[in-house]
C-alpha cells in the first residue's frame, strides 16, 4: 500500500514565491533543514513555512516506507566526484518516493590526498535521512544479503565501478531483490565498434557483471547504446535528478570541473579555455599547475567550496 503523503510548504527568500508539494508522512517529524536537503532546496534560499502537525496524520495500512539498498562502494560525502553526487541525488530522490534509502560502502577517501581508503570495521551512520552502511569489502557480499533476508528490499541498486572482483562477488545478490546496475563508467569496453576487448581477465570478469542484474541501467543514449551492442542486452536509460544542496549555479565565477586524464575530458576543458580567455576555468583532480593564465589544476581537494 503506498504510504500516505502530507502537504508542505516552503518559501523563497529572494522572490518571496511559495512552492507547495506533499511528502511522505513519515517525514513528518524531520527538521526543516533535512527537509530541504530531502527536497534538493538550498537552505540559504529557502524556508519550511508550513506543514501539517505531526499529530493530525491519518493512520494507514502497512509499511510506512519501503527499504531499498545502493551498492556505491565510495560515497558522498566521504568523496565527492561525479559518480558520488548522482548516486546522493538518486537516493534523495528515492526519499521523496517513499523509500527508505539504505547506501552500503566499502572505501573512504581522504581530501588532498585523493587516496582511497578501506573501510576496517562495521559502522553505521545517518546522512541526509540514509542510512550509510560502512562494511569491509570481504564481507560486503554476505552484509547485503543479510540485510535484505531481514527487510525483504524492493531493489538493489549497484554501479560496475573499478573493482571487478568485488563486483563479481556482488552479483550473488541476484535473487534477493530486483538487480538494477547503473553503470557510468566504460571499465575496458571499447566505444567503436562497441564490444568486449579480447582480453583474459575481461573476459572473464565482465559477462557476470552483465548478465546478473536484471536491469541495466545507464545515463545517456549514447552509452546505452555502446552496451546494448557490447552485451546483447536492452539497456534502460535514466537522467538522474541534478539539483542538490551545494548552491545553485552561477555564470559570476570560475568554470569548474572534476576528475584526471582524457577519459573525464580535462583535455577538451584545457582546449575550451584556449577559445575563451575571458573565462576563469578550475580543475580538480589533475595535476596541480597552470595551463594557461586563465586554467588551473589544484589536484585532488574538496570541492564544495569552489562550488559554492
Amino acid at each position: 500500500m503506498r504510504a500516505a503523503r502530507i502537504p508542505i510548504t516552503f518559501r523563497h527568500l529572494v522572490t518571496g514565491d511559495t512552492s507547495v508539494t506533499t511528502i511522505p508522512a513519515s517525514y513528518a517529524r524531520k527538521g526543516a533543514q533535512e527537509l530541504l536537503a530531502l527536497m534538493r532546496m538550498p537552505a540559504h534560499h529557502w524556508r519550511v513555512v508550513e506543514r501539517e502537525p505531526v499529530l493530525d496524520i491519518e493512520p494507514f495500512e502497512g509499511r510506512m516506507t519501503a527499504p531499498i539498498g545502493i551498492i556505491a562502494g565510495v560515497a558522498w560525502p566521504d568523496i565527492i566526484g561525479g559518480g558520488e553526487l548522482v548516486w546522493r541525488s538518486i537516493g534523495q530522490h528515492l526519499q521523496t518516493m517513499g523509500y527508505d534509502v539504505h547506501v552500503f560502502i566499502w572505501g573512504r577517501a581522504t581530501y588532498g590526498s585523493g587516496r582511497l581508503r578501506p573501510v576496517a570495521e562495521v559502522e553505521l551512520k545517518t546522512v541526509l535521512g540514509m542510512e550509510y552502511h560502512y562494511v569491509p569489502e570481504e564481507g560486503m557480499a554476505g552484509y547485503i544479503s543479510g540485510w535484505a533476508a531481514q527487510t525483504s528490499p524492493s531493489a538493489l541498486w549497484m554501479t560496475l565501478g573499478w573493482d571487478m572482483g568485488l563486483n563479481t562477488q556482488i552479483t550473488a545478490l541476484k535473487g534477493q531483490a530486483p538487480l538494477i546496475c547503473l553503470q557510468q563508467f566504460w571499465m575496458g569496453l571499447e566505444i567503436e565498434p562497441g564490444h568486449i576487448p579480447e582480453v583474459p581477465e575481461v573476459k572473464r570478469g565482465w559477462p557476470p557483471l552483465f548478465e546478473a542484474p536484471d536491469t541495466l541501467v545507464l545515463n545517456s543514449g549514447f552509452a546505452a547504446r555502446v552496451f546494448e551492442a557490447a552485451t546483447g542486452r536492452a539497456v534502460a536509460t535514466m537522467t538522474p535528478p541534478t539539483e542538490d544542496a551545494l548552491g545553485t549555479s552561477s555564470r559570476d565565477g570560475a568554470i569548474i570541473t572534476i576528475g584526471s586524464g582524457p577519459e573525464k575530458g580535462t583535455d577538451i576543458v584545457r582546449r575550451v579555455a584556449d577559445q575563451f580567455p575571458e573565462e576563469e576555468f578550475v580543475i580538480i583532480g589533475d595535476s596541480p599547475g597552470t595551463h594557461a593564465k586563465n586554467c588551473k589544476s589544484l589536484g585532488w581537494t574538496d570541492p564544495r567550496p569552489y562550488y559554492e
